[in-house]
């Protein structure tokens, strides 16, 4: 009897779950919308330019917003570096620099 119950455990784990069935399902629907959301900005042309030119901004409003925030940490290091005590000051560039050299040394070994 034991032995059955076992075999039946093993035959159930072996079988796709609800969940599975389901995520599948979700994933064949997605699909049938890309694809009509695809037909449809085929046969509008002006649709798929209008999307092209929405993307490119987008994508050139996240470089900026990246641009943006590196310029606000380069700011926010450069004041704690001046409100520092000159001798933690050297400590911490050295050891900086010490970072970024292996760094470099390393990119210019897989060269």
């Amino acid at each position: 009897m034991e032995e059955i119950e076992r075999l039946k455990k093993e035959i159930e784990n072996l079988m796709p779950s609800e969940g599975l069935a389901a995520e599948a399902f979700k994933d064949l629907v997605k699909d049938e919308i890309k694809e009509f959301f695809r037909q449809k900005l085929n046969e509008n042309p002006e649709l798929k330019k209008m999307l092209h030119e929405g993307l490119i901004e987008y994508m050139e409003a996240k470089i900026k917003e990246g641009s943006a925030v590196a310029k606000v940490i380069k700011v926010a290091s450069a004041l704690g570096l001046t409100s520092m005590p000159p001798r933690l000051k050297e400590e911490l560039v050295e050891e900086i620099l010490k970072t970024f050299r292996k760094e470099i040394e390393e990119v210019f070994k897989r060269l």
